[in-house]
């Protein structure tokens, strides 16, 4: 299992933005091939903003749902004890449902998610003129207009956040939202109809060969 897949079947997955957002953490906790992870229930309450009564009942959702397994490792006075939690895909998920990677059969050529693409497209300009140098003269302004009072950071939810930092490991967020809310000043891009979607599309695309 590559956990890359396995957070996009927990995208796509019909839950609630919660338990979504607490699979997502765990999956910052486990290596490239989606092992075991052992973050304590403190640690992910701190880390998701939620409390740690939440992040327990979702986390039991999340192994109703069949994407987690839980097991306790240790006795309960052992300071190191904790609860193992280990990927996995619900009944009917594991093929067919799982975007495929770059290079792969059925992959996209750019190693770009159709989704992504989708999303992509609510933030490109329609017109060839994106730039100072080949727009009409004050189309350039208008568009910079348009753009000038949207901020990327307003209008995210947090789990968006949590898949836009999956989709560009290592790189500061606030960094990247404002670079994308530059492009959209510039009238390189068009505020969003969907941010949700469009911006962690945008982290992957953006980030993709390059260095934080």
């Amino acid at each position: 299992m590559k956990v890359w897949s396995w957070r996009h079947a927990v995208q796509r997955a019909k839950l609630a933005p919660t338990t979504k957002l607490v699979l997502l953490n765990l999956s910052i906790e486990m290596n490239d091939v989606g092992e075991s992870c052992f973050p304590s229930t403190a640690k992910q309450a701190r880390d998701t903003g939620l409390s740690e009564r939440s992040v327990c009942t979702h986390l039991e959702i999340a192994v109703e749902a069949g994407f987690i397994t839980k097991k306790f490792h240790g006795y309960g006075s052992q300071r190191w004890a904790r609860h193992e939690y280990q990927a996995r895909y619900p009944k009917g998920t594991e093929l067919g449902s799982v975007p495929r990677k770059e290079g792969t059969e059925g992959g996209s050529a750019e190693g770009t998610e159709p989704d992504d693409k989708k999303a992509l497209k609510d933030v490109q300009c329609t017109s060839p003129s994106t730039s100072p140098v080949n727009s009409p003269a004050g189309s350039f302004q208008k568009r910079c207009d348009k753009g000038s009072g949207f901020r990327i950071d307003h209008v995210l939810t947090d789990a968006a956040r949590e898949r836009a930092r999956a989709n560009a490991p290592g790189w500061d967020m606030q960094r990247l939202m404002n670079i994308f809310d530059t492009s959209i000043r510039a009238g390189v891009m068009q505020p969003p109809k969907n941010p949700d979607a469009a911006f962690p599309a945008w982290c992957k695309a953006y980030t993709k060969g390059k260095r934080p």
